[in-house]
C-alpha cells in the first residue's frame, strides 16, 4: 500500500498509487490518467476452472473531463485488450456462472 507505478502508451501515461490490495484477489488504484482524469480503480481476479475470471472496476472521476474522456479510455482498453469484447460477450451469453 502507498507503493506506485505508472504505465506508458505513447504519448498516453497513466500514474497508480496503490490504496489496498490483497494479494491474488485484488487491487485498488488511485490513477491519474490523460485529460487529467482522477478516479479510484479496482482490478480483481478470480480463480475459475478455466482458469481466471478478471474484472476491473472504475470509480466515476472526480475530475476531469468525463464524457470526453469516455472514447479515448475505451479506445485504450480496445488496444491493450483486442480480444476481450467477444470473450466477455460469449461469456454473458453462455450464462457463466462467475459472472452472476
Amino acid at each position: 500500500v502507498e507503493s506506485s507505478f505508472h504505465c506508458a502508451h505513447g504519448d498516453l501515461e497513466f500514474r497508480y498509487k496503490v490504496l489496498d490490495w490483497k494479494a491474488f484477489e485484488y487491487f485498488t488504484c488511485y490513477e491519474t490518467g490523460p485529460n487529467s482524469l482522477i478516479y479510484d480503480n479496482t482490478y480483481h481476479f478470480a480463480p475459475t476452472e478455466q482458469g481466471t475470471l478478471f474484472a476491473n472496476y472504475v470509480r466515476k472521476p472526480e475530475s476531469g473531463p468525463v464524457e470526453e474522456s469516455q472514447e479515448l479510455m475505451q479506445n485504450i482498453w480496445n488496444q491493450a485488450f483486442p480480444n476481450i469484447k467477444p470473450f466477455i460477450e460469449k461469456a454473458f451469453s453462455e450464462k457463466n456462472p462467475n459472472l452472476e
